[in-house]
């Protein structure tokens, strides 16, 4: 096991660490019976084996720099459950020439913006991005 897990004041739990050797990894959806519902900040930071993540749907939030600077990493998909992106989250991920999105409106610095233009646009979108994303909601 190469993820190291945080019990969280609510009952559930968050991924505090992201350890290197492993190219692909997959956060448990349940830990100790418990929803896995985060990742912390600076999580995988600087994780120069990570190539893919996968990200169940009981994620709701990726902290401030969660991936930053993970160099390898090359595709990632945030699930529609995920509100929130922390600011730098996939900053210095520079092989990142994918990403696939649950939610096509995110609020980033105050300006409402779609993505899903593209799975290369929407990578170069978040890995350049120093802000914090938050989960649009949908027009009534």
């Amino acid at each position: 096991e190469n993820i190291e897990y945080r019990l969280k004041e609510d009952g559930t739990y968050a991924v505090s660490r992201i350890l290197g050797g492993v190219d692909v990894t997959v956060i448990a959806a349940t830990y100790n019976g418990k929803c896995v519902t985060s990742i912390d900040e600076s999580a995988c930071s600087g994780n120069a084996d990570l190539k893919g993540i996968y990200i169940p749907t009981t994620i709701t939030s990726i902290a401030d720099s969660a991936f930053k600077g993970c160099s390898a990493l090359e595709s990632v998909t945030i699930p529609s459950s995920v509100t929130s992106i922390g600011a730098s989250a996939f900053a210095g991920c520079d092989a990142l020439a994918t990403a696939v999105f649950g939610n096509s409106s995110w609020i980033i610095d105050g300006e409402t913006v779609t993505v899903n233009v593209s799975e290369e646009e929407n990578a170069n979108l978040l890995k350049s991005s120093q802000s914090a994303w938050s989960k649009a909601e949908a027009a009534k």
